[in-house]
């Protein structure tokens, strides 16, 4: 069935997009044949031509830092690659169409291409007005527009265009309702910002934006309840940093550790007649009495002299109110 509002906001965004377009090409007749309005467009143009002729980048680029040349080994050079690659894709289809004017005309288009998904993308997300809104105003925007004309020739709008794509695809995963959509648009997004990383030192920023929302979104959902529960762990080690080597055993018992286990043998309730004679280190510690019965696990010099029983469901055969809290703690953990 023909729908009227979808065909309504596709001419909107399409027109914000052309408006965009013509903004940054209308004056392309001013700049002379071969030359470029920036100053680093010649040297992504240089290194483009020698990748078409060459295949890639040569190691050193004698025409800089004579006697021994620059070494391109260090320099981030995707956007030279995606420049030469492009043409030769172009090409094919447009013979007609040169490395020049590729390179001429690659900031218009990235700019575009990163403009209409973000205006997709809140369109989808908070409806036409709110996307008609943020793209005319990143159409119109004089900053944006001295960084994205025809000739400008530097890598800006093509980082640009990367950082919004990378940002857009991570907040799609987030929105994803099944977990195989979620994990398609989370590779979609670091690989993206894998290719941003190859473009530019800075990309960085955009990537910000990515673990800002990862950490309002540990502080407002599930965050409080991990931190409820570090707290906790911390409030425990502190403690029993605090009270010394025997607090830290008793911290590594609840931990799970089972080196300081020696004795699973069974004891009756009166004087623990059944005490192993393997055991001498027990002596004098063993309690006179105790309300169970069960296979008890017994704890003595890890525990720093202070005997301690406990048996299979964390009971204590002592009185001790602060270990008992700690138990508490480290049973809801």
């Amino acid at each position: 069935m023909f729908n009227t509002s979808r065909l309504f906001k596709s001419i909107l965004l399409l027109a914000i997009l052309l408006v965009a377009f013509w903004i940054r090409i209308h004056g392309r007749d001013t700049v002379p044949e071969g030359h470029f309005t920036g100053v680093d467009a010649y040297i992504y143009y240089f290194q483009a031509q020698q990748i078409a002729e060459q295949g890639r980048l040569p190691v050193r680029d004698m025409h800089r830092w004579l006697p021994i040349g620059r070494d391109n080994r260090q320099l981030l050079s995707l956007y030279s690659y995606a420049l030469a690659y492009s043409h030769k894709t172009v090409v094919r289809a447009f013979p007609n169409i040169t490395l020049y004017d590729v390179a001429f005309y690659m900031p218009v288009f990235c700019f575009c291409v990163g403009l209409g998904g973000l205006c997709l993308f809140l369109a989808h997300t908070f409806g036409i007005i709110s996307a008609s809104f943020v793209g005319v105003l990143l159409a119109t925007l004089p900053g944006a527009i001295n960084r994205s004309t025809a000739g400008f020739g530097d890598r800006d709008a093509w980082c640009w265009m990367l950082g919004l794509l990378a940002v857009i695809t991570y907040l799609i995963a987030l929105q994803a309702e099944t977990p195989r959509k979620r994990l398609v648009w989370t590779l979609a997004s670091g690989f993206i910002v894998f290719l941003g990383g190859m473009s530019w030192e800075g990309f960085g920023v955009f990537l910000s934006v990515i673990l800002v929302v990862e950490v309002w979104r540990f502080l407002t959902s599930r965050g409080r309840k991990q931190l409820r529960s570090l707290s906790v762990v911390a409030d425990l080690l502190c403690s029993n940093a605090l009270s010394g080597i025997s607090g830290l055993s008793e911290w590594v018992w609840f931990c799970g550790t089972s080196f300081c286990l020696y004795d699973r043998a069974p004891y009756c309730a009166s004087g623990y007649p059944n005490t192993p004679t393997s055991s001498p280190h027990l002596s004098g510690k063993i309690p006179t009495s105790c309300p169970h019965t069960r296979p008890r696990f017994d704890v003595d010099k890890c525990c720093g002299g202070n005997w301690l029983c406990f048996d299979a469901t964390w009971d204590l055969c002592r009185n001790d109110r602060a270990f008992e809290s700690k138990r508490r703690y480290a049973k809801r953990w």
